[in-house]
């Protein structure tokens, strides 16, 4: 899948920020790895888009989750291996989101090192539109996440709903 092979670039409204750090724009940035998972462990909602990834989440199970992390992901039995960057700098995540149709809904987490992977992290509720918009949300806002050890710079969770998302930059500023 193309969108494994790493890649940096910048939001256009963003390129001269010299602080700003791009994870995703198209295809994910060198230090990164795409991962994900459901309830059911099923692995057909989850395309590129040529630029964007598609998220088809069919709905009916008990949660759906895509994320990016720093390296591979570990279980918590091995989350010491876990690779873990100092994001303390930045103030917000910034992500370029629309939907299939008007009212859906994903939630966005962060995860630090340590974070177990039960599902009670900080998420973030957004209900989305057909028309690509950049949403930017607070870092203070993600309660349980560890800047200074962030090891899963953004996740979309789903829970029950079917819904189709799709996503081309995240970008921490």
């Amino acid at each position: 899948m193309s969108l494994l092979m790493g890649a940096t670039g910048l939001f256009p409204f963003l390129m001269s920020a010299q602080s700003a750090f791009s994870i995703f724009d198209g295809a994910l940035s060198d230090e990164c790895e795409m991962g994900f998972d459901d309830g059911k462990g099923q692995r057909d909602w989850l395309s590129d888009e040529g630029g964007n990834i598609k998220l088809t989440y069919p709905g009916g199970l008990s949660w759906g989750a895509v994320f990016i992390t720093f390296g591979p992901p570990f279980s918590d039995s091995e989350m010491s291996q876990r690779k873990c960057l100092d994001f303390s700098k930045y103030d917000s995540v910034y992500v370029d989101m629309r939907s299939e149709k008007d009212g859906e809904t994903v939630r966005v987490g962060l995860k630090d090192c340590k974070d177990l992977n039960n599902g009670r992290e900080t998420k973030i509720l957004q209900t989305l539109t057909t028309d690509w918009k950049i949403y930017a949300f607070a870092l203070p806002k993600f309660i349980t996440c560890d800047l200074k050890e962030l090891h899963m710079p953004i996740e979309f969770v789903f829970d029950n709903k079917p819904a189709t998302v799709y996503c081309r930059n995240v970008q921490f500023k």
